[in-house]
């Protein structure tokens, strides 16, 4: 956030952002023992959960990259 003065003008920019690296999140590892990914990571989608054969453990990932950006005015 970075607020100034123009006058009587007081504009406020302000920048929020998530996962900005966006790294990958794993999922916990597949225990089924007669699964042929047995004991493999994979990848867990942003907004679903993890991926299919995967532990439900890890029900919240990171998402994807998210950039918010905001003016606001004081007059």
């Amino acid at each position: 956030m970075r607020a100034f003065r123009i006058g009587r003008v007081r504009p406020e920019i302000r920048v929020e952002a998530t996962n900005v690296f966006n790294h990958t999140s794993w999922s916990a590892p597949v225990t089924t023992f007669t699964s042929p990914a047995f004991l493999t990571f994979t990848p867990a989608r942003a907004n679903n959960g993890p991926v299919a054969n995967a532990s439900a453990s890890l029900a919240s990932t990171l998402g994807p990259r998210v950039v918010q950006l905001g003016l606001r005015l004081e007059f």
